[in-house]
């Protein structure tokens, strides 16, 4: 017999679509350095990395509320990574980069 066993939902972040939507346009609009380093936190983690929720007032002048963003596995770290939950989990806080 075929197994019916799916593989678990990853946990979703809880955050609200709609305001992020909204301040990811104001910051695709706004110029800022992407070249600077900000603080957010681990709110998710799956296999091919983990997402990470940062307030936007960091990034630029004049922009507010919080995105999430998918830092892939390949950037967590400068070495090779073989799993994410060996360099972050949830409610980490992390430096990361807006691109």
């Amino acid at each position: 017999g075929r197994s019916n066993k799916r593989k678990a939902r990853p946990q979703r972040s809880g955050g609200d679509r709609a305001a992020q939507n909204k301040s990811m346009s104001a910051m695709a609009a706004a110029k800022f350095d992407d070249d600077k380093m900000i603080e957010g936190e681990v709110v998710s983690i799956l296999d091919f990395g983990a997402f990470v929720r940062i307030d936007t007032s960091q990034v630029g002048e004049g922009l507010s509320g919080e995105v999430d963003g998918l830092v892939h596995i390949s950037a967590l770290s400068k070495e090779r990574v073989d799993s994410v939950a060996s360099v972050c989990n949830i409610g980490h806080k992390v430096q990361v980069r807006v691109k």
